[in-house]
């Protein structure tokens, strides 16, 4: 978390790719839910095919998580977010609404969800949880 809070610092005023802005949310976000995810897995000695779709999973949730947290900084209500709005546009952060625009970042979002979701089908177990954790992260309004 801390080379992503890195990468995020580095990157303040210039534009990222893409694929630099994903890389830096997994690192920021991503790998926290792969941690929470994938550490009770070990300690539950699930299979390794297991372990990897929690992997896949939290790389998608924590895109999609961040690519919100953007969405939300551009058209969130500040009162119910307890912070102003329109930071990411004042500091000059390169963000998926920056890079895609807000259709396109909404889209990203929509489309790591899909993934998400695929990956959480291949789970041998009941996953309800963690499905109904993904729909919280991409409809908060906070």
């Amino acid at each position: 978390m801390c080379v992503g809070q890195a990468m995020d610092l580095h990157a303040k005023g210039k534009a990222l790719t893409l694929e630099q802005l994903n890389s830096t949310c997994f690192y920021k976000t991503g790998i926290a839910f792969e941690a929470s995810l994938v550490m009770p897995a070990i300690l539950a000695q699930v299979q390794e095919k297991e372990i990897e779709i929690l992997k896949k999973y939290a790389y998608h949730m924590g895109i999609a998580f961040q690519i919100k947290d953007d969405l939300l900084d551009l058209e969130g209500d500040p009162l119910v977010l307890g912070k102003p709005v329109g930071k990411d546009v004042e500091n000059n952060n390169s963000t998926f609404v920056k890079i895609l625009g807000e259709e396109g970042a909404r889209k990203e979002m929509w489309e790591h969800y899909c993934h998400a979701v695929e990956a959480l089908r291949k789970l041998p177990r009941n996953h309800a949880f963690l499905k109904h954790l993904l729909n919280y992260i991409v409809t908060r309004d906070c």
